[in-house]
């Protein structure tokens, strides 16, 4: 069959025309599905934009990368960095209970919060936080740091016509629980500004001469951690350079003495001593000298403490809180250990207006009335687990403190309960509202045993009289010879034996 070549033209054009259409409209979709991933990325980008984030939990709203607990061995190289700090904005870092070992020299980044705590870090690098120049807190706590590593150089940063180096920014450093000993003078030269401080759990047992200019060295210092350093003393000069410190943490140590560096705290507010060998406070070496700016103090868990004796907390004219609990061995607190002679009035006397008083968990048998003026003031009163005395002495307790106490302290008085007299052992003491206690013998006497007694003697003599009169009635009719023991007559009577009458004849 023949086909007219103008037909056949017709065709050709037509199946190329078709063709043509359906190349554009494929180009065109396959344009379209192109663009939209490319938007997509621009929006928001991948999770796992690098190697670090697929590991860590890497938070771009809360410019958090949370490394902690991946078993890292090193710590990030500066290639690592890279990749992270262009895809969000690092402000806090944390690599803790990892195994690293060793701290490199850090890429420049604005992180200010770095907690590289409990890993086995020994060794620093010189200059190894000079490009942080945002850094505000360090933790380097719970390590195996040691003297020698913790270099000057370390803290060095970038040069000012000011001040030397200095790390600008940094105001928490944690050095605590390592296996520091003694410090260098100039350790912290490089920090000018450091606020918070901490040594805690580092086997110093002594503040030596270079430590204490270490310390003193850092003059805005306010918080300063000193617990659990196993030292009996501190230097008397310790805090006379560092006049804005406000919380001291003495917690845990030896000493058997109130320090006579706190003289030189001018500014103190806070004050942990708790867990020392004190065994009583408000003697000649164990009283606290005037200290008006002190609101908290806390002497809780002292092992020996036995006694708080007259004007022991008398300088203590701002306190606030007292924290006196949980010593086993304290059974008297003096009337006058808060109270002082009045500045303009000496024949007055004045107490700190305290709002918080704890003193649970001790030996406590009786609380005097007067160890507070106004005790009505107190928001918080906490007297649990003491064996106390329910007699007249602590009758005030019941008729002007329990009863007037709401809130969480009415919460706290449901476990004061009586110890002594034996008959009330048990019993709380709310539970004594209205009623009038009786006093206690003072040598130890029981008159609310006397009726008992009474009652056994009027027994014994009621049954005494007959008994008596049976014996009297038995031994007058000669029955004791049956019943009592045997004389001598009795028994040469026995053998005695009367001859017949024909044994006479012969």
């Amino acid at each position: 069959m023949r086909i007219h070549s103008a037909t056949v033209l017709v065709i050709l054009l037509a199946v190329s025309a078709f063709g043509a259409e359906s190349n554009n409209t494929t180009a065109e979709t396959t344009k379209e599905t192109t663009k939209e991933p490319t938007k997509e990325s621009e929006k928001e980008p991948p999770k796992d934009s690098s190697v670090i984030c697929s590991s860590c939990i890497c938070d771009d709203k809360a410019k958090l990368l949370d490394c902690s607990e991946r078993s890292f061995r090193d710590m990030l190289n500066e290639d690592d960095w890279k990749p992270l700090n262009k895809s969000f904005t690092l402000r806090t870092v944390h690599f803790t209970r990892n195994d690293l070992t060793k701290i490199p020299a850090f890429p420049e980044l604005p992180i200010e919060e770095l907690d590289l705590s409990h890993n086995e870090i020994s060794t620093i690098e010189k200059k190894a936080f000079k490009e942080l120049r945002s850094l505000i807190y360090l933790d380097l706590s719970h390590n195996r740091l040691d003297s020698n590593a913790i270099h000057p150089d370390v803290f060095e940063g970038h040069y000012d016509p000011d001040e030397y180096e200095p790390l600008n920014k940094l105001r928490t450093l944690k050095l605590n629980d390592n296996n520091i000993h003694t410090l260098r003078s100039e350790n912290f030269e490089h920090l000018p500004h450091l606020r918070e401080l901490s040594l805690a759990g580092n086997p110093f047992q002594v503040i030596d001469s270079s430590s204490e200019m270490a310390i003193t060295s850092v003059r805005y210092l306010e918080v300063l951690d000193l617990s659990r350093m196993e030292i009996s003393k501190i230097p008397t000069h310790l805090f006379h350079s560092p006049r804005g410190l406000k919380t001291l943490n003495l917690t845990d140590n030896l000493m058997s003495e109130i320090p006579d560096a706190l003289l030189f705290a001018k500014n103190l507010e806070t004050l942990y001593l708790d867990n020392n060998l004190m065994t009583r406070l408000g003697t000649n070496h164990s009283k606290f000298a005037i200290m008006p700016t002190i609101k908290f103090l806390s002497v809780s868990y002292m092992p020996v403490l036995e006694r708080i004796e007259h004007g022991a907390f008398s300088g203590l004219t701002g306190l606030k809180t007292l924290q006196m609990s949980m010593n086993p061995k304290l059974s008297f607190i003096h009337a006058d250990a808060l109270s002082m002679k009045g500045s303009e009035d000496p024949s007055r006397e004045e107490w700190p207006d305290l709002t918080h008083l704890y003193l649970h968990n001790n030996n406590l048998t009786t609380l005097d009335m007067m160890t507070l003026a106004n005790w009505e003031h107190l928001e918080v009163l906490d007297i649990r687990n003491n064996p106390w005395l329910c007699d007249c002495s602590n009758q005030w307790m019941i008729d002007r403190l329990l009863g007037k106490l709401h809130g969480d302290t009415e919460r706290l008085l449901e476990d004061v309960v009586c110890e002594h007299p034996s008959e009330m052992r048990g019993t709380k003491m709310v539970d004594l509202e209205n009623q009038q206690l009786r006093c206690v013998d003072k040598y130890g006497n029981h008159p609310e045993q006397d009726g008992v007694i009474l009652m056994g003697m009027l027994i014994g003599i009621l049954l005494a009289i007959p008994i008596s009169l049976m014996i009297i009635l038995v031994y007058r009719r000669g029955c004791f010879g049956l019943l009592g023991p045997r004389g001598p007559a009795d028994y040469s009577r026995a053998f005695y034996k009367r001859a017949s009458q024909d044994d006479m004849y012969f």
